[in-house]
C-alpha cells in the first residue's frame, strides 16, 4: 500500500489532516497531482499547494507562504 495512505490510515492522523500538497509531472495533463487531489476527495481536504517534479525554491517559497497563512482563514 502507498506510504502515505498508511501513514493516514495510522491512528488519528487523517482526522488531523486539514490540506494537502501534491507534486507530479504536468506531462500527464489530467492526472497531474492525480494522487494528491484523490487523497484530498477522500478526506474532503483541499489541495493546497501543487508543484512540477522537485519543486523549485519559489515553490518553497510560496507553499511556506500558504502554510503559514492557512490556519488564519
Amino acid at each position: 500500500m502507498d506510504p502515505v495512505v498508511d501513514f493516514l490510515q495510522y491512528k488519528d492522523n487523517a482526522k488531523n489532516c486539514v490540506g494537502l500538497a501534491g507534486g507530479g509531472n504536468r506531462n500527464f495533463n489530467s492526472l497531474y497531482n492525480h494522487t494528491a487531489r484523490d487523497i484530498a476527495h477522500g478526506l474532503d481536504v483541499p489541495v493546497v499547494f501543487e508543484f512540477e517534479f522537485n519543486g523549485t525554491n519559489k515553490d518553497v517559497e510560496n507553499f511556506k507562504k500558504v502554510v503559514n497563512n492557512f490556519g488564519t482563514k
